[in-house]
């Protein structure tokens, strides 16, 4: 199963604790709109999303940047503890007395560094979609993952999202390619170019399909902007023109 990694408005401080300084806030908040992911759906976090994993006790990493190699706490040894409370996932990190989770910490005091990311893997069922209505795009409710590890992190940032692009071309596969504003439509368009230009593949159609279901779309999709409209229509035939020399190469 793929990782993912999310920023979602959550933020830590430092405190003191018996005289040793710890890093202290919310790895994740609930039921807030992320910033628009691939140009076409937002996440949110449901509250309870964390609890089964939080209950197994499932082995959690505190990080700096997502990177294995700087280590500030861990679960099974008791220096990272982790619950859910009202606003969402409550982090504490007890920082060891290495030389990078120092700079970390001089870091936070100076206020250079205030932000957390999380990483997961959402299981089956734990994931819930939902049509965007009168021009808003599509939403993703996160309703329950597993979590592997919370990173104090430089740039907010949304890296590894091809996991969530995946799932919702799924969801837009599933819906009626007639269906939603201009806009909406034009999203998902544009959704479909990233996925086919990037190589991602679609695993409710196949090729052939999908192909006939965009050149269909470049057709009907009525927008106010006919500039973009031919652009992404040149860009549509590109990358299929692309992808033909690549299935013939294989």
């Amino acid at each position: 199963m793929e990782h993912e990694r999310r920023i979602l408005g959550s933020h830590f401080t430092l405190r003191n604790s018996g005289g040793a300084p710890i890093l202290v806030g919310h790895a994740a908040v609930f039921d807030s709109d992320s910033e628009l992911i691939a140009g076409s759906f937002i996440e949110r976090i449901a509250p309870g999303a964390f609890r089964e994993s939080i209950a197994r006790k499932d082995d959690v990493r505190a990080l700096i940047n997502h990177d294995s190699n700087l280590i500030l706490a861990r679960t099974v040894s008791g220096t990272l503890l982790l619950r859910e409370d009202q606003r969402g996932l409550y982090v504490e990190i007890n920082p060891p007395k290495t030389s990078y989770a120092q700079d970390l910490l001089e870091s936070a005091r100076r206020g250079d560094v205030s932000q957390m990311s999380f990483g997961f893997t959402v299981p089956p069922g734990g994931e819930q979609w939902e049509r965007g209505r009168n021009g808003r795009p599509d939403i993703r409710t996160l309703l329950k993952v597993n979590l592997f590890d919370v990173s104090a992190v430089t740039f907010p940032a949304y890296p590894d999202t091809n996991v969530a692009v995946r799932s919702h071309s799924v969801f837009v596969g599933h819906a009626s390619s007639s269906s939603g504003s201009p806009d909406v439509q034009l999203r998902r368009r544009r959704l479909r170019l990233e996925m086919l230009a990037a190589g991602i593949p679609d695993s409710s159609e196949d090729v052939a399909l999908r192909r006939r279901r965009m050149r269909n779309a470049a057709m009907d999709t009525q927008h106010a902007d006919p500039q973009l409209e031919s652009y992404l229509s040149k860009r549509e035939r590109q990358a299929e023109r692309e992808r033909a020399a690549d299935w013939d190469r294989v």
